[in-house]
């Protein structure tokens, strides 16, 4: 009983998860660049890296993305702490 009860609570995360990436990408497509840091982060030192950055809850999240030519190529992860260690 407790497995489904966990894989309930996943399915509902993984749901707000994906809506919430989703939206982001949504205004990203809708603002671009305009979107303002708050959103959207270019990686200093590259030519085309960009991190678009959002929160659900206290979890901060992080979608890193390359734009070139309308190519886009997505890397998701969850920020541990928020401190970046380099």
């Amino acid at each position: 009983m407790k497995n489904v009860l966990l894989l309930i609570f996943l399915k509902q995360f993984l749901k707000r998860m994906f809506a919430k990436i989703l939206r982001e990408i949504e205004l990203l497509e809708e603002f671009g660049l305009s979107l303002g840091m708050l959103h959207i982060k270019k990686i200093t030192d590259t030519k085309a890296l960009w991190e678009l950055r959002f929160k659900q809850s206290t979890n901060s999240y992080r979608v890193f993305y390359s734009a070139k030519s309308n190519d886009y190529s997505f890397k998701y992860f969850s920020k541990e702490n928020s401190k970046d260690t380099r």
